[in-house]
């Protein structure tokens, strides 16, 4: 919630917070007194948005690496990924680090468990969505990192901004940061 006052503090700056804040909260209270079908298909389109701005940043990426897509990206390739002091430059420490970061982000997939009371096939559905966890992390996570730190050397990382606001912003769409923040408020 206090990330979504900040946004909105953005576009509004004269409205003061805490009124981002609470009404963030009632319309988040009001989504979840909804009918678990209502609930459902709300969360739905809401993560959708998301995905397909994820899966959209991951092809016009590749469009930079590998056709020269887009202006002002001077460091591109592939060479990104092990130039600059290579996997890991500063030690494993920072690996180890981060593994908290994925395992807060990954926090909930526990909840496919719970969900088996509610599915109508659990021997069938179940196994499925265990199953595509291995690949959404790759595609969701290792794919994401690879086009980004194939664009924007590692060490380079937020001198400029956001690295997927730069990469629509160079592809020449010039509400990338505007389109970003209303996905990121919906995500």
């Amino acid at each position: 919630v206090t990330g979504f006052g900040i946004y909105l503090g953005l576009w509004y700056p004269d409205v003061p917070r805490w009124i981002w804040i609470l009404s963030i909260i009632f319309f988040i209270g009001a989504m979840n007194l909804c009918n678990v079908r209502v609930f459902g298909e709300m969360e739905f389109w809401l993560s959708l948005v998301k995905v397909v701005a994820i899966i959209a940043m991951m092809l016009a990426g590749a469009g930079i690496i590998f056709f020269g897509f887009g202006h002002s990206f001077p460091a591109t390739g592939l060479e990104n990924l092990w130039s600059h002091g290579g996997f890991a430059p500063n030690g494993w420490q920072g690996v180890i680090a981060s593994l908290g970061i994925v395992m807060f982000a990954f926090g909930g997939v526990e909840i496919i468990g719970v969900t088996a009371a509610e599915a109508k096939d659990p021997k069938k559905v179940l196994p499925q969505a265990i199953n595509t966890i291995p690949l959404r992390i790759i595609l969701f996570y290792v794919c994401t990192l690879a086009v980004l730190m194939a664009i924007f050397p590692w060490n380079s990382f937020g001198e400029q901004g956001s690295p997927f606001v730069l990469i629509f912003d160079g592809l020449g769409i010039p509400a990338a940061a505007t389109i970003l923040n209303i996905i990121v408020i919906s995500a």
